[in-house]
């Protein structure tokens, strides 16, 4: 018996050029052989699109785009590697909220300088702020301000990109006014105290772990902004489907897998990979920006953040299906299809987690 929809069409071709760089290196980075900054130098140097502005006021057209094109190669560099796609999605926020600062200081101008050349690498530690932003929830740092600068206290649960030269860009609380404020921390701070690296199901070479903060100095220069709400709603767009776009990549890789498997007994699966490749389909649609505005609406962020669910979903279900057409040989810890299942075990616990996705959407 051979596959009666062979030739069903994923709508989704990695960029040639990206996917082979990293799929070179995927197996070495997994195994931590070598490191994954040397490929986000290559893609964030010779892709000029990864280091444009991507919400521009009075262009959404320019920014519907750019995101477009910045979600595909992220989707592209996934579809080898995840550890690489999650570290550049990283980077390339770290980009966007600099760009995104009203104040535009010399100090943020040269960080942003630096963090296109891939000089220094961007840590996003957003997830208390974005927490913040959808739910409420407390934000674990807090400021007081002296002077003309905030003394800082507290703890960040998770955050990656924590090794060489780095910077981090999380949201902070006054405690006087409480007022929220995105800062840039620089990652030799003294008062920083990062955690020891444990080891990881999947995505080592990401280099995350938490850290404490006390009594930490952070001058007005390094405020990006202090208007929290629209800076959120100029960010969550790109955010949200940027995040998408690595479960969309790895989701990819499994179901040309799975293609070129589903054939004799094997198409006893036949009917759960098509449903998942109408899925994919769907989803990917559905990351097209709706908004006529860089601030998005309620409704936008909410139809992203289910998009950005079922993405996350679909990617796990589409590696177990492949790792099931497999067999044996897919057991194996060193086969790629058993590293795609590490990867895909990322994914429920990435900020916002599954838990997170599925409480928001249900109120």
């Amino acid at each position: 018996m051979t596959s009666t929809f062979a030739t069903e069409t994923i709508n989704f071709s990695p960029i040639d050029s990206i996917a082979g760089y990293f799929s070179n290196s995927a197996d070495k980075i997994d195994r931590s052989e070598i490191g994954l900054y040397e490929g986000l130098k290559y893609l964030f140097c010779s892709h000029a699109v990864m280091t444009e502005k991507l919400s521009n006021i009075g262009n959404t057209t320019k920014s519907q785009s750019l995101i477009k094109e910045v979600s595909d190669a992220i989707a592209s560099v996934a579809y080898e590697d995840m550890a690489s796609a999650f570290a550049a999605w990283c980077h390339r926020m770290v980009i966007e909220y600099v760009y995104q600062s009203e104040t535009s200081n010399s100090h943020l101008k040269q960080l942003l300088s630096d963090l296109k050349q891939c000089s220094i690498f961007g840590s996003t530690a957003m997830g208390p702020g974005t927490a913040n932003f959808l739910t409420g929830t407390e934000i674990p740092i807090r400021v007081e301000r002296e002077n003309d600068e905030f003394t800082a206290n507290g703890i960040i649960r998770w955050a990656s990109n924590l090794t060489g030269k780095f910077v981090i860009v999380t949201a902070v609380k006054e405690m006087s006014s409480d007022n929220t404020y995105i800062v840039t921390i620089p990652g030799n701070s003294q008062e920083l105290h990062i955690n020891d690296f444990t080891k990881l199901l999947g995505l080592d070479q990401t280099f995350s772990t938490s850290m404490s903060i006390t009594d930490l100095k952070i001058p007005n220069e390094n405020i990006v902004t202090q208007d929290f709400s629209n800076f959120m709603r100029s960010i969550i767009v790109p955010f949200l489907i940027l995040q998408s776009s690595f479960c969309k990549g790895l989701a990819a890789r499994s179901l040309h897998e799975s293609l070129n498997m589903i054939s004799g007994p094997k198409t006893v699966f036949e009917d759960e990979l098509q449903k998942n490749i109408i899925e994919f389909n769907q989803l990917s649609d559905e990351l097209e920006i709706e908004t006529s505005t860089n601030l998005a609406s309620d409704h936008e962020i909410r139809r992203l953040l289910k998009a950005r669910l079922n993405f996350a979903l679909l990617a796990s279900s589409s590696v177990n299906l492949e790792y099931k057409l497999c067999g044996g040989a897919a057991y194996s810890i060193s086969s790629p299809v058993s590293r795609r299942l590490r990867e895909a075990a990322f994914l429920p616990i990435q900020a916002p987690t599954e838990v997170q996705l599925r409480w928001i959407l249900s109120q």
